[in-house]
C-alpha cells in the first residue's frame, strides 16, 4: 500500500494505492476495496470508496489506486 504524495499535506488530494499480482497463468478479475479503521482491537472498517472490479492478466501486476 502506498500513498503519493508522501507524506500527505494538509487540504491537498491523496492517492492510496495497491499494487495486486495474478501468479496464474490465467487472468483473473477481482473485487478491491478501500477502507480506514481508528487505531485499536475489534474496530470496524469504514469504506473510503465503492469497490472496484479489477482484472489482473496472466502471471502479472496492476495497481489500483483511489483519489
Amino acid at each position: 500500500i502506498s500513498i503519493e504524495p508522501y507524506p500527505p499535506r494538509a487540504g491537498e488530494p491523496v492517492a492510496i494505492c495497491t499494487r495486486i499480482r495474478n501468479y496464474a497463468d490465467v487472468a483473473q478479475t477481482v473485487q478491491v476495496e478501500f477502507s480506514v479503521a481508528g487505531f485499536g482491537i475489534g474496530i470496524p472498517f469504514t469504506p473510503i470508496a465503492p469497490p472496484m472490479m479489477v482484472e489482473v492478466p496472466a502471471e502479472s501486476e496492476e495497481e489500483v489506486c483511489v483519489n
